[in-house]
């Protein structure tokens, strides 16, 4: 029996993907996503307002003075990841319960990735290189500089067009070419 239906994920960076899927016998869900519309055979992602929990609040706090345990100097200009949905979702399925912050004060830049083990400041005048400082066993800015390589190398980021299986335990499959990702309920 195939059932057409959309599956609407929240994630716990603030974002929910959103594929189209065809419920098979035993109930086990697929689809693939592009560029389309929820609805019309698409994956994509929508921003989704939540709290920032308390310890990570906390953590903001600190990132926001530390030096943290490696500073360095990015190639890429510091980017609103929050406002980047590409970058924000490839960032959820590769780094989960990642909280964002942006600020700019003048020309100055700076951006906040925080997760409950580790944190990252990344800040720059305008488009100059930023200076990062990172701290924890995520190392969040160097996972968002992988996922903007990737997107400058090879113009999209896997997500759009990858290929959904949803097991009937609730987890969501994802996969295109040799990248492949599982994330939601077990």
């Amino acid at each position: 029996m195939r059932i057409p239906r959309t599956r609407t994920r929240p994630a716990a960076l603030g974002v929910a993907l959103a594929a189209t899927a065809t419920l098979f016998a035993g109930g086990t869900e697929r689809g693939r996503g592009g560029h389309g519309r929820a609805g019309h055979g698409g994956l994509h992602a929508h921003p989704v307002r939540r709290r920032v929990p308390p310890a990570l609040t906390e953590l903001f706090a600190f990132a926001r003075e530390a030096d943290g345990d490696e500073s360095s100097t990015s190639r890429s200009p510091v980017v609103d990841v929050a406002n980047a949905w590409e970058l924000r979702s490839m960032l959820e399925v590769t780094a989960p319960g990642t909280e964002l912050g942006y600020e700019t004060s003048g020309r100055t830049r700076t951006a906040y990735l925080v997760h409950p083990e580790s944190w990252a400041r990344a800040s720059a005048e305008w488009t100059d290189p930023p200076t990062v400082h990172q701290c924890g066993p995520q190392q969040l800015w160097s996972a968002l500089e992988r996922i903007r390589n990737r997107l400058n190398a090879e113009g999209s980021l896997p997500l759009l067009g990858a290929r959904v299986r949803i097991t009937p335990d609730g987890v969501c499959h994802l996969s295109r070419g040799r990248w492949q990702v599982s994330m939601g309920a077990r």
